[in-house]
């Protein structure tokens, strides 16, 4: 079925967008630090401390700390915040449309039904079924606007909708210097609740050759078997392998057809057999058991250079407290994904704590 198209939703956006601009906050001058980036190669980042590689600043879901995630208002902010990359999440609808959502399925802790698309639907309610059972049509009347536990603080916009992939492109017109970092939503152990892998990468690269965007895009996954198909789709877009301590494990489906035993357990190893440009790992410095052995992501500076060896990108999620943030930074990753990218820009403005000499060793960006 070919993919819906809605281009009254995407004329609405730049409206969206100025109200959303209006009631958020952004801190003076931030706007500004993209454009005064410096293009290193593969990321326009900005320069941090003394050193001139610059670091990736990236809003996850748009950055949901701060305002709802994966929201219109979310992404709004980051652009205006002045971020580097725009963390967006896609899965397919049922007819096709690449939507911007986390969620396999709608959660009852972040949406609400409106209504129904017609009197009488017998998919009505929406809630609590998976997105790739509804249309365009029936999510986009879903309010995802409720607070979350874990963000207290975040900014909830009310009537706040499902963004498809167009959109979110649309909104970020105006800052040519931003990049996309594309998430494809697939999940290896429960398939029969999304579109397949296959068929999610081939929408979401066709919209972003659609919106001329290849250059400023990367696709990442927990879903290891999506990236080999987005260079097979197009050899020029990056692809950044995600994992964590769950995933990277002995017989994981997670892996694709990457052997856990033939990399000697070494996710550096097995990105590297896996053909892609980074490397996205859950950090976390709290162990866990796996076949008997302790392990835990921690990104040192170790890990950086091995990584930076093989010609792989570090960019480690989902980073919060600033101290771990200056912690990363000192060894040498390429890029943060954080739910506060305020945080984060205040680290690198140098408005906490003096960030120590930089452990840089030979980087992908040149």
């Amino acid at each position: 079925m070919p993919r819906q198209r809605t281009p009254r939703a995407i004329a609405a956006t730049g409206l969206i967008a100025l109200s959303c601009l209006t009631a958020c906050s952004s801190r003076d001058g931030s706007s500004a630090a993209s454009a005064d980036a410096t293009n290193q190669g593969l990321f326009t980042g900005r320069a941090i401390a003394a050193d001139i590689q610059p670091l990736d600043v990236q809003a996850h879901r748009g950055g949901r700390g701060e305002h709802g995630e994966d929201s219109q208002c979310a992404f709004t902010h980051a652009l205006a915040l002045g971020v580097d990359t725009l963390g967006v999440d896609v899965t397919l609808s049922r007819d096709g449309v690449p939507m911007v959502w986390h969620d396999l399925t709608i959660k009852n802790n972040k949406c609400v039904d409106t209504g129904p698309t017609v009197a009488g639907d017998p998919q009505f309610p929406y809630v609590g079924k998976p997105v790739h059972d509804l249309t365009y049509a029936q999510l986009r009347t879903l309010d995802c606007s409720l607070p979350q536990e874990n963000f207290p603080h975040a900014h909830h916009e009310h009537s706040s909708f499902i963004l498809q992939l167009d959109e979110v492109f649309e909104l970020a017109k105006l800052h040519p210097e931003v990049r996309f970092n594309i998430e494809i939503r697939t999940d290896p152990t429960r398939p029969d609740e999304s579109a397949s892998t296959e068929n999610t990468v081939n929408t979401v690269v066709q919209t972003v050759h659609e919106h001329d965007l290849r250059s400023r895009v990367s696709i990442t996954s927990l879903d290891w078997q999506a990236l080999p198909m987005v260079k097979k789709a197009d050899s020029s877009i990056l692809t950044i392998a995600s994992y964590t301590d769950g995933t990277f494990t002995p017989g994981s489906p997670w892996l694709g057809n990457i052997s856990y035993t033939a990399a000697a357990g070494d996710p550096l190893e097995a990105a590297d057999a896996l053909g892609v440009d980074g490397i996205s790992p859950r950090y976390s410095q709290s162990a866990s058991t796996v076949d008997g052995k302790t392990t835990h992501v921690d990104v040192t500076p170790d890990y950086v250079k091995r990584a930076h060896e093989k010609y792989l990108l570090v960019i480690p999620w989902t980073i919060n407290d600033p101290a771990v943030m200056q912690q990363l930074i000192f060894a040498g990753v390429d890029g943060i994904i954080t739910d506060y990218p305020t945080r984060l820009m205040d680290v690198l403005a140098g408005d906490t704590a003096p960030i120590p000499d930089r452990v840089v060793s030979p980087s992908p960006l040149g």
